[in-house]
């Protein structure tokens, strides 16, 4: 069995792992092999979360809203349950970090 860990921003996310019905040797240019598919996957995560996280404020995007949004909506009502929805959008936003600072924008 060859295995490597995926990790995102230090958590563990998950591991990949190669087993074969058949005992087999480990060697080293197999597990560079699994570590490299390892390090594949956890650029796609990465580039996953950078497209639906927000670079300043680090909270969830227009796209990673209405993506985890979707999926809540979806899971509530197939469990029959209660969905209520608050979404608000900021115009203009940079107008602040221009009058009060980046400092004072970032600190509320």
């Amino acid at each position: 069995m060859l295995k490597c860990p995926l990790k995102v921003n230090g958590y563990n996310v998950g591991v990949i792992c190669l087993i074969d019905d058949k005992p087999k040797s480990k060697n080293e240019i197999d597990q560079n092999i699994v570590y490299d598919l390892a390090q594949m996957v956890e650029m796609d995560l990465k580039q996953i979360q950078i497209s639906i996280t927000d670079e300043l404020t680090s909270l969830s995007n227009r796209r990673g809203f209405l993506k985890l949004a979707g999926y809540l909506f979806q899971k509530c009502q197939s469990e029959n349950q209660i969905f209520t929805l608050l979404f608000f959008d900021l115009d203009k936003f940079s107008i602040l970090t221009i009058n009060l600072g980046m400092r004072k924008v970032t600190k509320y």
